[in-house]
């Protein structure tokens, strides 16, 4: 007698040959993947420290959104130093004695550079957005407030040192109130601005 062939055969036959065009189209898939992804990277963005003389480099990583708020910091504080440097060399008889300047300048370059460090780290370890937008409105609003509070404290200064103060010794007293002046409003202004961008940051 002729054995019937079980119905398992071809339901195994046709479940192994479909399995098989299974896994071919798997791989097929995932070389296709494989290959747009490597088609299609993601652009990175060419982080750099700064830029220096290159303004069509500058533009053109600007125009792509290609310059991190790190590299605009960059840009900020060199510009700080940059201005400070200038004004004081243009100032070189401000005081009566130029060790006095020589020493503002140090101070106003430190309290400058740790200051410009701790409103962007504030700024980073809170939301980290909209670095400059935030430090140039805050510098101007709390620059004019302070400049008022600067008039208005170095009026009485200056009266006192014309009145009370002799030729002689008042020259090396007026020297050391000028720097105290201007390394007291630096501080103030910085410990201002830290805890402005504290505040708009959501800093915790």
């Amino acid at each position: 007698m002729k054995q019937k062939a079980s119905p398992l055969v071809p339901m195994l036959i046709i479940g192994i040959g479909f399995s098989g065009k299974q896994r071919l189209l798997q791989k097929s898939f995932l070389f296709t993947n494989v290959k747009q992804a490597k088609n299609h990277q993601p652009q990175q963005l060419n982080f750099t420290i700064m830029n220096w003389f290159n303004l069509r480099d500058l533009e053109n990583r600007l125009s792509d959104n290609n310059v991190s708020d790190k590299e605009g910091f960059y840009y900020l504080m060199a510009s700080f130093i940059l201005f400070s440097l200038i004004s004081y060399g243009s100032s070189s008889d401000y005081y009566n004695n130029d060790t006095f300047l020589f020493a503002e300048v140090a101070l106003v370059l430190l309290i400058t550079v740790v200051g410009l460090n701790l409103t962007f780290k504030v700024n980073q370890k809170g939301d980290g957005k909209d670095y400059l937008k935030r430090f140039l409105s805050l510098y101007f609003v709390i620059g004019i407030r302070l400049f008022v509070f600067i008039m208005l404290l170095a009026i009485p200064v200056a009266i006192f040192a014309v009145v009370f103060l002799e030729e002689t010794s008042g020259r090396l007293i007026e020297d050391y109130l000028y720097i105290s002046l201007s390394t007291i409003v630096g501080v103030i202004f910085y410990y201002l601005m830290v805890s402005s961008f504290k505040k708009v940051a959501s800093y915790n």
